[in-house]
C-alpha cells in the first residue's frame, strides 16, 4: 500500500468523527429522555455546522449539506424512526432560514426597510400607539346608532362615506369635524375639493345660526349682532387647529401635494377629503386615481397616525339602480378597492318620504366595520334648511326583505 493511501484524509474523516459522535450522544439521549429530546439535540448540533451557511461559497455550501445529510441519515437509521424527521425537508428549512438572517442583515445595511414580524413587537407598538393617542382618540360624527356600529375611526385608520350627491355626506362630516374641535381639541385639515372654501365657511355659520343661507346672505348684508356672533364662536373653536383648503384658479390639489402639505406645513390629527375622485392629475380614470390614492392615504395615515374620512361619490350605476329599488347601498366610484383599504364605510342613502310630501329621509347604513357591528341602517334626524342633524337616530327596517338562504335542520 502507498504512503499516500496510509495518510488520513482528514477532509472526509472529520465529518465521520461528528456524526459518530452525534449518533451515539442521540441514541443515549433517545434511550434516557424520549424522541423529542434526542432529535432536538440533533436538531441544534446541525445547525451550528450550518451557521453562516449564506456567507459560504457553493463549494463550501454544497459540502456543508452532504454533511448534514449524512448526520441526518445517521441518526435517524440509528433511532430506528425515519418518519420522524425528513433530512431534506429539515435541512431545507435550516439553510433557508440561515440564508433569510443573513439576507435579512444585508439588506438592512443596504437602507431597505425593515420588515416587524416578531409578535411580540407588534404588541409593544400597539401599547405605545394607543398611550400616544389622546383621550377619547376615535373621531365620531355624534350621531347615536351608526358611532356606536362603527365603532370609531382611530388614528391610521380611514374611514369612508358613500354617497349620491344631495345625500348630506358633506354636512355630516362637519357634524363630526366640528366635534372633533369642541371636544378632541385636535388638528384638522379640511381639504374641500367639491366645494369652494367659503362655501364651506358659509355652511358652518348657517349651521351655527340655524338658518337657510337665503337668510344668511340677509345677516351678512345687514351685519347683524348674530353673524358677529356666529363668526366669533367660530373663530374660538378653531383656534388655531383647523385648517380649510380648496381647489384654486391656477392650483389643484393632487395626492401628490397633499403629501407634502402634511409633511411639510400642516401635520393634522383628522384629516378630511371631500371628494377624493377630485384629487386627479391628469387623464386619470376614477379607478385608476382611487387605486393609486387610497394605498398612499393609507400609508399617510400608518405613517403619522392620522385619522382619514374620506368622502366618495356614488357611482352612476348604483345611482340608477337604487333610482329603480333594486339595490340600496352605495357603491363608490373608483370600485372595491374602496371597502378593501377603509377600516370602516357608511352608505348614505336619500329614501323618500312614506308619504311623498316632505323631503327625503337620509339613511345611514354602516356596510364594514372592523370594530363595531356592520349590516344595521338608521334614519337620521336632521334640521332640513341648516342641514344640521341632532344627533338621534331612528334603526330602520329595510322594506324589500332578502328572503332566508337557509332553515335550521329539525331534529
Amino acid at each position: 500500500m502507498s504512503r499516500a493511501a496510509e495518510t488520513p484524509n482528514v477532509e472526509r474523516d472529520e465529518p465521520l468523527r461528528v456524526s459518530r459522535v452525534l449518533v451515539e450522544t442521540v441514541r443515549d439521549m433517545y434511550e434516557d429522555g424520549g424522541i423529542e429530546e434526542a432529535l432536538g439535540f440533533a436538531e441544534n448540533a446541525i445547525r451550528l455546522r450550518l451557521e453562516g451557511f449564506a456567507a459560504r461559497t457553493v463549494v463550501e455550501q454544497s459540502t456543508l449539506v452532504l454533511d448534514a445529510r449524512m448526520q441526518f441519515r445517521a441518526v435517524l437509521d440509528t433511532l430506528g424512526r425515519p418518519d420522524l424527521m425528513p433530512p431534506d425537508v429539515c435541512l431545507r428549512r435550516m439553510v433557508a432560514e440561515e440564508t433569510a438572517e443573513a439576507n435579512r442583515e444585508r439588506l438592512l445595511s443596504l437602507g431597505a426597510p425593515r420588515v416587524v414580524d416578531d409578535p411580540d413587537e407588534h404588541a409593544e407598538s400597539l401599547v405605545r400607539e394607543v398611550l400616544a393617542w389622546k383621550r377619547g382618540g376615535e373621531f365620531r360624527f355624534g350621531v347615536d346608532g351608526i358611532d356606536d356600529d362603527v365603532g370609531g375611526c382611530f388614528p391610521g385608520e380611514i374611514l369612508s362615506l358613500t354617497g349620491a350627491p344631495g345625500a348630506m355626506k358633506t354636512s355630516l362630516l362637519l357634524s363630526g369635524i366640528e366635534r372633533f374641535l369642541e371636544e378632541k381639541r385636535g388638528r384638522v385639515l379640511f381639504l374641500s375639493l367639491d366645494m369652494s372654501a367659503e362655501r364651506i365657511q358659509a355652511r358652518r355659520l348657517i349651521r351655527r345660526m340655524k338658518c337657510g343661507e337665503r337668510t344668511l346672505y340677509e345677516h351678512i348684508r345687514a351685519r347683524t349682532p348674530e353673524l358677529r356672533a356666529a363668526v366669533e364662536d367660530i373663530r374660538r373653536q378653531n383656534g388655531k387647529r383647523f385648517r380649510l383648503v380648496s381647489h384654486q384658479p391656477g392650483f389643484r390639489w393632487t395626492v401628490g401635494t397633499l403629501e407634502e402639505y402634511v409633511r411639510f406645513r400642516f401635520l393634522p390629527d383628522l384629516l378630511a377629503v371631500d371628494y377624493t375622485t377630485l384629487l386627479k392629475s391628469g387623464r386619470e380614470s376614477d379607478l385608476e386615481l382611487v387605486q393609486t390614492a387610497l394605498p398612499r392615504l393609507l400609508g399617510l395615515a400608518k405613517e403619522f397616525g392620522i385619522r382619514v374620512v374620506l368622502l366618495h361619490q356614488q357611482s352612476r350605476e348604483s345611482r340608477k339602480a337604487q333610482a329603480a329599488g333594486i339595490v340600496t347601498s352605495s357603491s363608490p366610484r373608483g370600485g372595491g378597492i374602496v371597502e378593501e383599504l377603509s377600516d370602516a364605510q357608511i352608505d348614505l342613502i336619500l329614501d323618500p318620504d312614506e308619504n311623498g310630501e316632505g323631503y327625503p329621509r337620509v339613511v345611514a347604513s354602516v356596510t364594514k366595520t372592523r370594530r363595531g357591528l356592520a349590516g344595521r341602517s338608521y334614519e337620521l334626524d336632521r334640521h332640513a334648511e341648516s342641514m344640521t342633524f341632532s344627533g338621534a337616530s331612528r334603526r330602520m327596517r329595510m322594506v324589500k326583505e332578502r328572503k332566508a338562504l337557509f332553515q335550521r335542520w329539525a331534529t
